[in-house]
């Protein structure tokens, strides 16, 4: 018993420890029933058990006494087992030394816990009546997980010895065991009644039971049964969670793989699509509500869930199915489970499950194992849940079975440029938010998350440089560059447009890809040209010889468009494995369209080849991948550039998919002579050079021409001189050679006279 009565006389002065009879009526009416603070719910629950302790005391009072008759609990005296095997009928002397020392008799016990069970039971009838009545735990309990009363006793009477000394002193003393965690036939014969039997009492601690199912009582091993322990030998406790929540210290624990988030919210504005806003909010709206929220990772689900939530002062429980790994059981998982639920239920949360990218096939087959447990588990969860991927997973569907789906579309343009200006304008003034991100949200379509880690990214990076549009986008090619590591490879170039040379053939095709990359987004979508026509992506083919200026051009079309280029490293995407070349595809694909990127795939006809016959079981694979590229380009909503030597060699169906193709053709010797000008720096040539002879000189295009200026420009250094038409000359000779082909010097000299 607690040894502080006094403390424990004041606190129950409005309900005494023994009542019985009218006096009991009178001490439970409405008004006695609340308790002020969570010490005085306490108390009386440790009365409670300290009763139930009492009553198994004088049941099992032939513990007590040795053959000497003095008091020894840890032994078992010859008496004892007489009287068990029914020997000896009384146990006389064992109930007289009880009465000694001041032990109620059992009568008198019986109606103390009946007074103390239907105390707890008009406590409830009024909280049902009235809302939140006071101090509820072991009552909020019992509510939240649906617990009979014998279950939210047994949870009690576990929990009691973690939370105050004194009981699990009784229980040492009762039990005549020399432990602090006590094994289950204790508490079956410490609960059992003339209603109850023992076992009835271990059957509410099976695994499908509530106190398993949610982690409310934790059931361990003998040390020497291990596996094998049976049920009335296994140790009981409750996780410390649920002693905290019982002893009135309702502070959420560390959960695995899951935290909580408590109601507030957002620390910044959020700028939502209107209409997603309004289906999230009135799913939310229902009970039981279920709900799948699909789209690109950053856009704000979580914060608009949990701002949702907020008003009601709903925190959140966010699960993040993405660690899992495959090192994880059916049994773990489905032991968190119960902890998620569990708190969901005592925290009053909802639960947001986050799958960012799908599980591999290890963690896979370990969630279907447990799937049907798992959806089983839900069925009875009265709350919300939120489940947050960027796709369709199929093991989503198994665990959370028939979900509401709500898909989130990456920001349109103007809601991009309201992103970027809402999210500078802590670091600059008005006028300047809106020239940057002007500037930005032309060429990139992210979220708002995204957009804020740009920022906070760009600043780490220039911390004494104002935030501008080029600096974030220079912080956004790179962080792009790191996501696309050892698949492909960011490109830039300084050249505008004006700075290469072109056929005007080819000029005016360029413009008008930069055109069509420019305002397709406005025709569709302002002039409603998307209801005529689905296809939001620009698909064009360079075709023509090495070195005529296919991937510089490229470059030159994401300067003009301030986007990114990535060129597609086509050795490390093909692999000789089923389906790792896909894979491979598809994140490159992912990446990009996150932020309208470019993609250059340079040589594309070792990608796009015409598809075969099918003789053998590789060229069926082939094919496959061929197929799945043509849908790849075909739901890409960027610019993808594919540049190739044999055009002859792709695919009939690609040839369909592209918009605009432009062959690069061998420069004459007029546009030679103008690479030969454009390709030498300013900085480093001398008065008086003669282009226009070097463009009739040699055939050659312009990569080759590029070689053949920086050979003269490296020799000019060594000699401390500017270049001049012979260096030049001579380089074009070298590179000529280098390109096979066989030039006499005489010939050399004639021409050089010319």
């Amino acid at each position: 018993m607690p040894s502080d009565e006094s403390s424990q006389d004041e606190v129950f002065t409005e309900t005494p420890d023994a009542p019985s009879g009218e006096e009991n009526q009178d001490k439970t009416s409405a008004d006695k029933l609340a308790f002020d603070t969570p010490a005085e719910r306490f108390y009386f629950m440790v009365s409670l058990i300290e009763a139930f302790v009492l009553r198994f005391l004088i049941r099992h009072c032939e513990r007590l006494l040795d053959d000497d008759g003095k008091p020894d609990m840890h032994g078992i005296s010859l008496r004892e087992v007489l009287i068990r095997t029914g020997v000896v009928q009384q146990c006389d002397k064992e109930k007289e030394w009880l009465l000694d020392h001041g032990v109620f008799p059992q009568e008198v016990l019986d109606d103390r816990l009946a007074w103390y069970q239907a105390f707890i039971k008009k406590r409830l009838e009024a909280n049902d009546a009235q809302g939140k009545l006071d101090i509820l735990m072991p009552e909020r309990i019992q509510a939240e997980f649906q617990l009979s009363d014998e279950e939210l006793l047994i949870l009690c009477a576990v929990a009691a010895p973690q939370i105050n000394q004194d009981i699990m002193r009784l229980y040492r003393f009762a039990s005549g065991l020399d432990t602090t965690i006590f094994p289950g036939f204790f508490y079956a014969e410490l609960l059992a009644d003339e209603t109850h039997s023992s076992g009835d009492i271990l059957r509410k601690l099976a695994p499908d039971m509530p106190l398993q199912t949610y982690a409310l009582i934790d059931v361990g091993m003998h040390d020497e049964w291990k596996e094998l322990t049976p049920p009335g030998l296994a140790p009981l406790s409750v996780p410390k969670r649920v002693a905290a929540f019982l002893a009135g210290f309702d502070d959420a624990s560390l959960l695995e793989y899951a935290k909580v988030c408590p109601p507030s919210p957002p620390e910044r504005p959020l700028i939502l699509d209107k209409a997603f806003q309004k289906n999230v909010a009135k799913c939310l709206k229902k009970s039981r509500a279920r709900i799948h929220l699909i789209g690109p990772r950053g856009y704000g689900r979580r914060s608009f869930v949990r701002q949702c939530a907020a008003p009601s002062g709903i925190p959140t429980i966010e699960i993040d199915l993405s660690q899992f790994t495959g090192e994880e059981t059916p049994n773990r998982i489905l032991q968190m489970s119960s902890v998620w639920l569990r708190e969901a239920r005592l925290l009053q949360a909802w639960l947001i499950f986050r799958c960012d990218v799908p599980p591999t096939p290890e963690v896979e087959r370990i969630m279907v194992a447990v799937a049907a447990r798992f959806q089983k588990r839900l069925e009875h969860f009265p709350g919300t849940i939120v489940i947050i991927s960027e796709s369709r997973i199929p093991i989503l569907a198994q665990w959370f079975g028939t979900c509401t789906e709500i898909l989130c579309q990456l920001p349109s343009r103007d809601v991009q440029f309201d992103l970027w200006k809402t999210a500078l304008r802590p670091h600059l003034c008005d006028e300047d938010a809106e020239v940057t991100a002007k500037y930005i949200s032309t060429s990139y379509r992210l979220t708002m998350g995204e957009i804020l880690n740009t920022i906070d990214e760009c600043q780490a990076q220039n911390p004494f440089v104002p935030i501008q549009g080029p600096l974030l986008a220079q912080t956004l090619h790179a962080s792009r560059g790191r996501e696309l590591s050892g698949l492909a490879e960011l490109k830039a170039t300084p050249l505008s447009l004006q700075d290469i040379v072109l056929s005007k053939d080819n000029a005016d095709v360029i413009r008008e890809i930069l055109n069509y990359a420019t305002y397709s987004e406005f025709v569709s979508e302002e002039w409603g040209f998307s209801k005529m026509s689905q296809a939001t992506g620009l698909s064009v083919l360079f075709s023509g010889p090495p070195g005529t200026g296919k991937t510089l051009t490229a470059g030159v079309i994401a300067h003009e468009l301030k986007r990114a280029l990535y060129v597609v490293d086509i050795s490390r995407i093909v692999d000789k494995y089923i389906g790792e070349t896909e894979k491979k595809l598809a994140r490159i694909f992912e990446h990009a369209q996150k932020s309208q990127a470019i993609l250059l795939f340079d040589e594309a006809d070792s990608l796009f080849a015409k598809r075969t016959n099918v003789k053998s079981s590789n060229d069926r694979y082939a094919n496959l991948e061929v197929n799945y590229l043509l849908q790849k380009l075909e739901a890409y909503h960027g610019m993808t550039i594919l540049t190739t030597n044999l055009a002859d060699s792709l695919d009939e169906a690609l040839a369909r998919r592209i918009q605009f193709k432009v062959a690069f053709d061998m420069p004459n010797a007029g546009e030679r002579a103008k690479l030969w000008d454009v390709l030498l720096p300013v900085q480093a040539r001398d008065e008086d050079i003669d282009f226009q002879r070097l463009g009739e000189g040699f055939e050659m295009s312009g990569g080759h021409i590029k070689n053949a200026t920086f050979r003269a420009c490296i020799q000019a250094a060594s000699l401390h001189q500017r270049v001049t038409t012979d260096m030049l000359w001579d380089a074009a000779v070298l590179e000529f050679r280098s390109m096979g082909h066989v030039i006499r010097d005489i010939f050399e000299e004639d021409v050089r006279e010319f």
